[in-house]
């Protein structure tokens, strides 16, 4: 009886979040709100379930709401290519073939992706169905290959699907990069399932809210490149500009949020990054999924390969070599996902600056190891404000085109004064650290903070004012102007200086519909079209033909289902 109340309380605050999710279209675009009754309905068996039971089920139901998404033949032919790149990990060959094997699949499905190789028969391969095969795989089958050389206790191959096939990776193609060992071992028996769920609602409804702020930074805060003008106008752009990074926040935090519900206690994507007091730090804090691919698979392997130099060598040339592979693989994952390298070149100088600094602070730290003074109050506030400062400013030059890039230069040399200085450094630090510093309440080992009934409550409390504001009676009571703004945010779309100039960035190009997006949707379209979808305006007794130039017109007073 303990048991249904608990599950209950778990669902009721699942739903509201879910409900919050649908009323403002959360990712709409990419198909996430077909998914909500998926993760609502596969939480209820989850929870009920055996644990042994629980991680099988969950690659049946990805696998299930894969086919349903996509259709016949694409969701199985998802799943059948999945299956084969894993199994060509596990061929019977020496290591380096089997890693061989796996590039030379990888070369024939980008020469698929990019309309090299064209298959006539089955045009929606490049468009819908590699770039679904992508999402899933085109990171962690790098993760898996190393992990699967290192690996010391063999996984099932539960684990070894489940890894892959992860539910919220069917609508979310920017993915965190889930490590396959942290994977296995944050799912564990005896865990209170009902808190680990409490701890991912919380999650997924922080992701949310990220992700509707998102964009209102993106439609009211981020100015025009050619408006900007003079070094207040200057701050703004580089505050906004840095505030789209929201959406990727959103993103993460909806996607692990989603895991942690159906029991994977995985750790915080983001580590309160806004209060870092060195640009190490802020590498540490900002993504760190990504800093521990990096780490893993270039920074240990280089650090001991150069350390014959000097340790001080080997940092330094591991570091710069960590940022040009960030570089490179954020162009590949541009080639995968828009099927271009198009667009994939911007961001060497915020992945150069940013590494150079990186690299010079390594090595200043272990010139004075051991010598280390404790700072100032002063200090420890100024360091964080200056650190975030920089970061906005090279983050400019990334995730917008080089004119604004250029705009919010131009408007920051045009100040007369150090007070402007002194102005943007306290805006932007205050803004930003401000924010970032709420980004995750939940630091390493502390799970449970986030797990708590207070939090839980204040988060629910949280969505039944979401809700109310747009479904409930303060919602009709609040000014036009104020209805009209709670319109546009429960929506995706461009602002108007993308829409006419077509200048976003690296995070807005990526995920801004193209080909995939018009593809999936067709063929989510054709899937859940009505019988009578096709029928003509005169079929449907709504029109009739004139046989002169207009061909039809309309029979007036008729009223009948049309498309709807």
């Amino acid at each position: 009886m303990r048991k249904a109340a608990r599950v209950l309380e778990v669902t009721g605050q699942l739903a509201l979040v879910l409900a919050v999710a649908h009323v403002y279209n959360v990712e709409q675009t990419y198909g996430f709100t077909l998914l909500l009754p998926w993760i609502l309905g596969g939480f209820l068996v989850h929870m009920w379930l055996p644990f042994r039971w629980r991680l099988p089920f969950f690659v049946l139901l990805t696998g299930s709401a894969l086919v349903w998404l996509l259709g016949f033949p694409h969701g199985p032919a998802v799943i059948a290519l999945g299956v084969g790149l894993i199994g060509l990990c596990h061929l019977p060959l020496a290591f380096r073939w089997r890693v061989m094997m796996v590039v030379l699949a990888g070369a024939g499905l980008a020469a698929l992706r990019s309309g090299r190789v064209v298959l006539p028969a089955w045009q929606a391969l490049p468009d819908v169905v590699i770039p679904m095969l992508a999402g899933l795989f085109m990171f962690r089958l790098i993760v898996y290959l190393h992990a699967l050389r290192h690996e010391r206790t063999p996984a099932t191959w539960w684990e070894r699907l489940g890894y892959f096939f992860l539910l919220p990776n069917l609508c979310m193609p920017l993915f965190p990069v889930v490590d396959f060992a942290t994977f296995r071992r944050s799912r564990q028996a005896g865990r209170d399932p009902a808190a680990t769920a409490r701890k991912g609602i919380v999650w997924m409804f922080r992701g949310i809210t990220h992700l509707i702020a998102y964009r209102a930074v993106y439609l009211y805060l981020v100015p025009d490149p050619a408006t900007v003008e003079g070094p207040g106008v200057a701050v703004q752009y580089m505050v906004a500009t840095f505030l789209l990074y929201l959406r990727v926040s959103g993103l993460f935090h909806l996607a692990v949020g989603v895991l942690v519900l159906f029991g994977w206690d995985l750790p915080p994507v983001f580590r309160r990054y806004g209060l870092a007091s060195s640009f190490r730090d802020f590498w540490r804090r900002a993504n760190s999924y990504w800093r521990d691919f990096m780490h893993r698979l270039i920074f240990l392997p280089v650090v001991m390969r150069l350390r014959r130099y000097g340790i001080g060598m080997a940092v330094v040339g591991a570091v710069l070599l960590v940022f040009g592979v960030s570089w490179l693989l954020h162009a590949y994952q541009w080639f995968w996902l828009r099927g271009t390298l198009a667009g994939a070149e911007t961001g060497w100088v915020f992945w150069g600056s940013f590494g150079g600094l990186v690299a010079v602070q390594a090595w200043m730290d272990l010139r004075r190891r051991g010598r280390e003074k404790a700072g100032s109050m002063i200090g420890r506030m100024v360091r964080p404000m200056a650190v975030m400062l920089v970061v906005v400013f090279l983050w400019m030059f990334w995730t917008h085109s080089a004119a604004g890039a250029t705009g919010g230069v131009r408007g920051l040399v045009e100040a007369k004064t150090m007070l402007w200085v002194v102005l943007i450094g306290m805006i932007g630090g205050a803004v930003v650290v401000g924010l970032s510093g709420g980004i995750t309440r939940c630091r390493p080992g502390e799970g449970g903070s986030d797990a708590s009934h207070g939090v839980a409550w204040w988060a629910m409390a949280g969505a039944a004012g979401l809700l109310l504001l747009t479904t409930g009676p303060v919602g009709h009571l609040a000014p036009p102007d104020v209805r009209q703004g709670l319109a546009e945010l429960q929506r995706d779309r461009f602002n108007q200086r993308d829409d006419v100039l077509g200048n976003a960035g690296y995070y807005e190009g990526l995920l801004a519909p193209g080909s995939y997006t018009a593809a999936l949707w067709q063929v989510l379209g054709r899937a859940r079209r009505p019988a009578a979808w096709d029928r003509t305006l005169v079929e449907a007794g709504a029109a009739r033909l004139t046989g002169d130039l207009l061909g039809y017109a309309l029979v007036p007073g008729r009223a009948t289902p049309f498309r709807g």
